[in-house]
C-alpha cells in the first residue's frame, strides 16, 4: 500500500501519530505499530456521525498518562471524484 510507506516519515518528521480509518470507525493503519494489535482503536459512532456531518471534527482531551493536553483531528481522505 503506497500510504503504508508514506505515514511512517510524515509522522517521524512532523512527531505526530498518524491513524487511518475505514468509514465504520476500524483502524485501517496506524504509524505505532503497538496500535495494530487485538485492542485495535476504533472511532466512536458520536464522532463519525459528526465528521459526516461537517467533513472533518477536532477533539482535545488530556493525555491518559500524564497531564500533557491532545488535539485530534479527523477528516475523510477523499479520491479523485471527491468520494471518502
Amino acid at each position: 500500500m503506497a500510504l503504508e510507506s508514506e505515514i511512517y516519515p510524515l509522522s517521524e518528521i512532523n512527531n505526530i501519530e498518524i491513524n487511518i480509518y475505514d468509514l465504520d470507525g476500524k483502524l485501517q493503519l496506524s504509524s505505532s505499530p503497538p496500535l495494530m494489535s487485538d485492542q485495535t482503536p476504533s472511532v466512536s459512532p458520536l464522532f463519525l456521525e459528526q465528521i459526516e456531518k461537517n467533513g472533518e471534527m477536532s477533539v482535545e482531551e488530556k493525555s491518559p498518562t500524564n497531564e500533557d493536553l491532545l488535539l485530534s483531528s479527523y477528516s475523510y481522505i477523499y479520491n479523485l471524484d471527491r468520494t471518502p
